[in-house]
């Protein structure tokens, strides 16, 4: 690996950089190679930390960057701190509109979601598509990433009432940006599908599930 020989040239001579450290453990999440990865984040952000202080741009990024992983391998205890942490620092020193404070804001709404704390995780969920709709349009990747989060947050809270709109958005939208076929399609087309059968509404929800289940197997989606 190009990398890790790089790495091992940069400590020979003291050198080793936090960017590299980065570019690798990426590399080795990339592969699922977690806990490989995990110290070498930790080693780029304390670098960050000491060099940059905690409010720049890079140790965000590296503070974010090391939450994701440890939410990934499930330790959703330890990331949200750190979550938390790039959150806030987006909101102040980049304000509450800019792109990547609404990234963190979704970063960390998903994560209070995946605990299963809802009554946080909604504002921010909330404020995440709010904005995200004003700023870059219903059509925009990231405000259909919103519009699938919030709808699926109140899918698990039983709101299922507020979650089918949503998520039949989400559908419709990756249709006509995506297609038929591309996998966030079929996420979508499962997400609405288990929404409708979860309320009782099966004659809406089986042609969504014989179609879901054209899906390539990856996706290892079920009813």
């Amino acid at each position: 690996m190009l990398l890790s020989a790089r790495l091992r040239e940069e400590r020979a001579h003291g050198q080793a950089s936090s960017f590299t450290l980065d570019i690798l453990a990426q590399e080795l999440q990339t592969q699922g190679r977690y806990d490989e990865a995990e110290p070498l984040y930790r080693e780029a952000l304390a670098m960050d930390r000491k060099a940059l202080g905690s409010r720049h741009s890079n140790t965000l990024i590296a503070i974010n960057n090391l939450g994701q992983l440890l939410q990934v391998k499930g330790d959703l205890a330890a990331a949200e701190p750190l979550l938390n942490e790039a959150l806030g620092g987006r909101r102040e020193t980049l304000g509450d509109r800019h792109p990547e404070t609404l990234i963190a804001i979704g970063n960390y709404g998903t994560l209070l979601s995946s605990k299963g704390d809802y009554a946080a995780a909604e504002p921010l969920l909330r404020e995440a598509l709010t904005v995200s709709r004003e700023m870059l349009g219903n059509r925009h990747s990231h405000t259909l990433a919103c519009i699938n989060n919030l709808g699926n947050l109140l899918h698990a809270k039983r709101d299922f009432a507020a979650a089918e709109p949503l998520l039949r958005e989400a559908l419709g939208l990756s249709r006509e940006t995506l297609g038929n076929q591309h996998p966030n399609t079929f996420i979508a087309i499962s997400n609405l599908a288990t929404v409708l059968k979860a309320k009782g509404d099966l004659a809406a929800a089986e042609p969504l599930l014989r179609e879901a289940r054209l899906a390539p197997r990856f996706l290892e989606l079920t009813a």
